[in-house]
């Protein structure tokens, strides 16, 4: 009996990065590859002190034109004060045509 591969599927791999970044890799198959995207993660500690210039400096990477997409989500501690910004881009996304 043939071993039955799935048609749709995203696989994600991750690279830690010498500057303590992390690189994701996904790959997206339709039968073949049909795309694949690099995104950098990045952490970035905060406090309440700190938090709106941590905020701005997240934002170089639009500023310097590296990424058309920028994400951060941020966590908060337990008496509600920014603790964690955690920054996701985009470098390089790729579209392949089915064939």
């Amino acid at each position: 009996m043939a071993e039955d591969k799935p048609k749709h599927t995203k696989i994600t791999k991750y690279e830690v990065q010498g500057d303590g970044t992390i690189k994701a890799i996904t790959e997206s198959y339709f039968d073949n590859l049909a795309s694949r995207k690099e995104d950098v993660i990045q952490n970035v500690k905060t406090d309440h002190n700190t938090f709106l210039s941590d905020v701005i400096a997240c934002l170089d990477v639009i500023t310097k034109h590296q990424t058309r997409h920028l994400q951060l989500n941020i966590s908060v501690d337990e008496w509600h004060k920014p603790s964690l910004i955690v920054k996701q881009y985009t470098i390089r996304k790729e579209d392949f045509k089915r064939r």
